[in-house]
């Protein structure tokens, strides 16, 4: 047998790990958090997210994710495309609302009011780009305007590869969006 072999195995055999002691009251393991569940902001019926407080709908095209989100919460819907990357995302704020909100990582370079045609709205909108931090991180390109007693900023997130393919696929489904009331 080999000599060092022998002696590593007496060594290993000697050591012993040594825990301390714990001092004062263990508590006991936590129980798994509770997962409250949380009505969401809308549903889909028939390819069309149905915002659940009424008043605003966004086609789904054919492919696309729709996740509403919580209903409580600004964000009502974000409808993801596979194809091209591009995310599209509609907030319900309040009506006071007059300029675009912050994001984080995100920087607002450009910002502006008119009459924008590239949603179906005839009135002024405020539009911005919001540029990353991150060269990688994507683009947002929004809309602020007011409808049905609220602002709602529609979001445009443009991956760096495919831009004008996703922004054009973007700005499709977002050109199906309607505000009822």
């Amino acid at each position: 047998m080999n000599p060092v072999l022998v002696l590593l195995a007496a060594m290993m055999a000697g050591c012993r790990s040594v825990r301390p002691v714990p001092q004062g009251v263990v508590l006991p393991d936590a129980q798994p958090p509770v997962r409250v569940e949380v009505e969401p902001a809308g549903v889909v019926v028939e390819g069309r997210f149905e915002d659940a407080a009424g008043g605003f709908s966004v086609g789904v095209p054919e492919g696309w994710r729709a996740r509403p989100g919580p209903g409580p919460g600004l964000l009502r819907v974000s409808l993801t495309d596979p194809a091209t990357g591009v995310r599209v995302e509609a907030w319900r704020l309040s009506s006071e609302t007059s300029t675009l909100q912050p994001r984080n990582g995100c920087h607002w370079t450009f910002a502006d009011a008119g009459t924008y045609r590239d949603l179906p709205v005839f009135d002024a909108v405020r539009v911005g780009t919001c540029m990353p931090d991150d060269p990688m991180a994507p683009r947002i390109q929004a809309w602020l305007l007011q409808r049905g007693g609220f602002a709602w900023q529609l979001e445009l997130h443009l991956p760096q590869v495919g831009m004008v393919a996703a922004r054009r696929a973007g700005l499709a489904a977002l050109g199906t969006a309607r505000w009822d009331r």
